[in-house]
């Protein structure tokens, strides 16, 4: 099989090469679209915060095509709406983030954000506490 490349050594994006073999010539143009397998940037870490606090989960992400991303709670989806004042998650083409207002006991437990395209799927979680006493904020920090 020959290639034929017009005027330059190597083919530009959405130029059109010209293949030859045998008796048969088949021609296609040159795609400029990258694939990456979707990855996390950093990593969610566990944390404890204290009953009526605020959190917010917040991770890096990459992939192209650009990922699609869905936060769970343990095994549950997560779905944040308009009009949602305890929830709110929003996305980026770099960055995945969940809000959470007024924490009580049961909204502690395992988080997990799953970014998938057509190249593959990843996750990353991490285990929220909710406490009546102890330090807010990230475990170890002293509340203010």
């Amino acid at each position: 099989m020959a290639f034929i490349f017009p005027h330059n050594p190597l083919p530009s994006p959405g130029a059109k090469i010209v293949a030859i073999k045998g008796s048969k010539v088949l021609s296609f143009n040159v795609s400029t679209e990258k694939y990456e397998i979707p990855e996390f940037v950093g990593k969610l870490e566990d944390q404890t915060y204290l009953n009526g606090d605020n959190f917010v989960l917040r991770i890096g992400y990459k992939g192209c095509p650009e990922p699609l991303v869905q936060w769970y709670k343990g095994q549950e989806p997560i779905i944040s709406d308009l009009d949602s004042t305890k929830i709110v998650i929003t996305a980026d083409s770099a960055y995945a983030q969940l809000a959470l207002f007024n924490a009580q006991r049961e909204d502690g437990g395992f988080y997990n954000c799953r970014i998938e395209n057509a190249n593959g799927v990843r996750e990353t979680g991490c285990h929220i506490f909710i406490t009546n006493d102890g330090p807010g904020g990230p475990k170890g920090m002293q509340r203010c």
